[in-house]
């Protein structure tokens, strides 16, 4: 749950940083837009000089935010790692604009752009911790006229989230006891991954695996095949939807025999 908490602290922290960054880069841009001279001023140079270290503090921590956060679930992290990069090369764009015209309208798609990959991933977070605010506060920021609106939401919604995770209780790592080798045993980890053992009476190789009464994507099997006596296999599934801590599932394995192996899952986050 540590992990959770920093990885949202992170996302938090982000959001505010970023907040701020955003604010004053749309006064500087109002600033020349007002005042084409203004963006040739030392005290311009001065002032986007500390909004774009503002800015790639906000990115790193909304980043680690992300990333984190994608190792205990499936939301699209990489989604919004490349909308802030586009937002970044979106006000950089927008700000030497006064050199090259044209270069004001491509930050501006830019900006847009990166506003809903930032936008999707912070819905993403929202739909999995089931808070309303963080989905309301994706949708705004991938609208980008009401983006400050939508990131002081995010920050306010983030103490929500990390409440709750600090209020969920450390679950004791369950145990399967095994009477009947036919049935194998092992975890199901919410980044998707499958880690069990199972037994066969002969050697084939695996065809497909899945979740029973799920229909998730396969992205990875280890071993392809195996072999008479217990086998150590490793799934990765695409995971979608809520699944129950403690909750048993069974994965099955079907062998190039025609053989199917069934292994019961706890599922941890």
């Amino acid at each position: 749950m540590e992990s959770q908490i920093q990885a949202m602290k992170n996302v938090k922290d982000g959001s505010l940083y970023y907040l701020v960054a955003v604010i004053v880069d749309i006064g500087l841009i109002f600033g020349v837009i007002v005042d084409r001279t203004f963006g040739l001023s030392f005290e311009f140079l001065i002032i986007e000089l500390a909004s774009y270290f503002v800015l790639i503090y906000g990115f790193t921590k909304l980043r680690y935010g992300f990333y984190g956060l994608s190792k205990f679930y499936d939301i699209r992290s990489n989604l919004g790692t490349a909308g802030i990069n586009t937002f970044i090369f979106g006000i950089i764009a927008i700000l030497f604009s006064d050199i090259f015209l044209p270069l004001l309208y491509v930050g501006v798609i830019l900006i847009v752009g990166g506003d809903v990959l930032i936008g999707l991933t912070f819905y993403d977070i929202g739909k999995h911790y089931e808070n309303n605010l963080t989905i309301i506060a994706g949708i705004l920021i991938g609208l980008t006229v009401t983006l400050p609106i939508g990131y002081i939401i995010s920050y306010v919604a983030s103490s929500e989230i990390i409440e709750k995770i600090s209020k969920i209780p450390p679950k004791p790592p369950m145990e399967i006891t095994v009477k009947d080798k036919t049935i194998g045993y092992g975890i199901l980890k919410s980044t998707g991954l499958a880690d069990f053992k199972v037994y066969s009476n002969v050697q084939a190789e695996i065809v497909s695996a899945q979740i029973q009464g799920y229909d998730l994507p396969v992205l990875d099997i280890t071993p392809k095949s195996v072999n008479p006596g217990e086998n150590s296999i490793k799934v990765k599934f695409s995971l979608s939807g809520m699944f129950t801590p403690g909750n048993i599932y069974n994965v099955e394995l079907l062998l190039s025999n025609n053989e199917k192996l069934i292994a019961s899952l706890v599922y941890e986050m």
